[in-house]
């Protein structure tokens, strides 16, 4: 994989995840959004996308033969679902340690080694 491809790459997976944290907020979708504000979404959103282009066109000198264009097609599809598939897991992730936090008001949640870091009372959620 060459530079040009690897920034593409990198270009719209940022550039998608603002652009859906701007739907999600726009759509009040809390589900897929990662701060509970709409505004934090929309500032979120364009900050990503803005910071995004700024550093794609002023990396390099884009003016040069590129990327063909079943590269582009295939480097923006794997890009596109690594995003959605990242608010995913990182949203699911946001709402599950705000369920936990809601639940054990004052405790933490234990170690993956099994110890609490205050209490040894706090449970998983369904347990």
């Amino acid at each position: 994989m060459d530079k040009l491809t690897l920034h593409y790459l990198l270009f719209v997976f940022v550039t998608a995840m603002g652009v859906l944290q701007t739907v999600a907020a726009y759509n009040k979708g809390l589900s897929w959004a990662f701060f509970r504000s709409s505004a934090l979404g929309y500032l979120f959103g364009a900050a990503a996308t803005v910071a995004a282009l700024w550093w794609f066109f002023s990396a390099d000198n884009r003016n040069t033969p590129g990327l063909a264009g079943w590269e582009q097609f295939r480097a923006f599809s794997v890009a596109a679902f690594s995003a959605y598939l990242t608010t995913g897991v990182v949203s699911s992730k946001i709402r599950t340690l705000k369920r936990l936090a809601e639940a054990n008001p004052g405790k933490t949640r234990p170690r993956r080694n099994g110890r609490a870091s205050k209490s040894l009372e706090v449970g998983w959620p369904g347990k």
